[in-house]
């Protein structure tokens, strides 16, 4: 029953993952369209379907790292698409505009991260690759539509920040999936990031709205917390000791000239 119940997870996650492949790289289309030309618009085809062979390349050799791996990839994919949406427009495009493998370079991340997940999902779950494969074109098939209202709702740039903010949802879906994730898995989380995850992005707001879902669908486990606090305890007791001392140190040093210079005087 639980196998049964994680087999269905997974194709909605398949499912989200194949929405935001194909809508990521149609918003790329408009945003290569304004970022270099427009005539290189058509590039992100040719990137993502490099970026997904990529992926599914390299991840021949992540097969045998157990499930959480995909949720670290997935995590991959939504904050390279993140980076992308920033990179393009605030740091090529005013300083590098004729650089454009470095836009392919950026923009070939998101895809890489996108085929190693679909791909060692299909190979986790090969028994039915057939329904993975169906949750496959659904998704495709929604994007194909979705994609178009979301660009004309938000814009390029704005579409790929919704797309991660789906992605992150797909990220707290699986960490729902798989027990042995180093997250603490709760209902609350999941349902908080859903809610993160469908606001509408605005030129403000964007960037809040996915690294929050991502926080609050991916808590730390309470061990964690308890490790990072003390640590942070430790070493702020570290930091208080070695300054105090220097502080001694520069008081006994000025005690002593400002003796010094009295008993000068004091001769004189």
């Amino acid at each position: 029953m639980a196998a049964l119940q994680r087999t269905k997870t997974m194709l909605l996650v398949v499912f989200l993952l194949s929405f935001c492949g194909l809508g990521t790289e149609i918003a790329l289309t408009r945003v290569f369209a304004v970022v270099l030309r427009y005539h290189f618009a058509f590039l992100a085809i040719a990137i993502a379907l490099c970026g997904l062979g990529l992926g599914g390349y390299i991840a021949h050799w992540l097969r045998g790292k157990g499930e959480r791996i995909i949720v670290w990839l997935t995590i991959g994919f939504a904050v390279t698409t993140l980076f992308a949406a920033w990179f393009l427009p605030a740091i090529l495009l005013p300083n590098f505009p004729t650089a454009f493998w470095l836009a392919g370079l950026i923009a070939l991340l998101p895809f890489l991260f996108l085929g190693m997940t679909m791909a060692l999902l299909f190979d986790r779950y090969s028994a039915v690759s057939g329904y993975l494969y169906g949750a496959d074109l659904l998704g495709a098939a929604a994007a194909a539509v979705g994609s178009i209202l979301v660009l004309n709702a938000f814009g390029g740039l704005n579409a790929l920040i919704f797309m991660a903010g789906v992605i992150f949802l797909a990220a707290a879906i699986v960490q729902l999936a798989v027990h042995n994730c180093p997250f603490a898995s709760s209902k609350r989380s999941f349902s908080v990031s859903f809610v993160l995850a469908s606001v509408t992005p605005t030129e403000v707001t964007a960037f809040l709205t996915c690294p929050l879902s991502a926080t609050l669908a991916l808590r730390w486990s309470n061990r964690c917390w308890r490790n990072l606090l003390q640590a942070s305890r430790k070493s702020s007791q570290r930091f208080g000791t070695h300054l105090l001392g220097r502080m001694s140190l520069k008081t006994k040093a000025w005690m002593t000239c400002f003796t010094s210079t009295l008993t000068v005087k004091s001769r004189r």
